[in-house]
């Protein structure tokens, strides 16, 4: 039941974390991944919303010549 709350969003990591009993986030990832759960599924919607973040990101003039 708080899995499926976790997975619809109706709770967070952290709330569900302390439902089960976690004090840490870690614990719970760990948790998740030994019953097949993983956090986000990541779609080719989000991949092209991070790659365009990532070209709107304004360095600056010098960041290319730090080395």
């Amino acid at each position: 039941m708080y899995i499926s709350g976790y997975r619809s969003g109706d709770l967070s990591g952290f709330q569900a974390a302390r439902i089960l009993g976690y004090d840490s986030r870690f614990e719970f990832e760990e948790f998740l991944k030994l019953r097949g759960i993983y956090e986000h599924d990541y779609t080719a919607s989000d991949l092209a919303e991070d790659l365009n973040s990532l070209n709107n990101l304004k360095l600056p003039p010098d960041a290319n010549n730090s080395r």
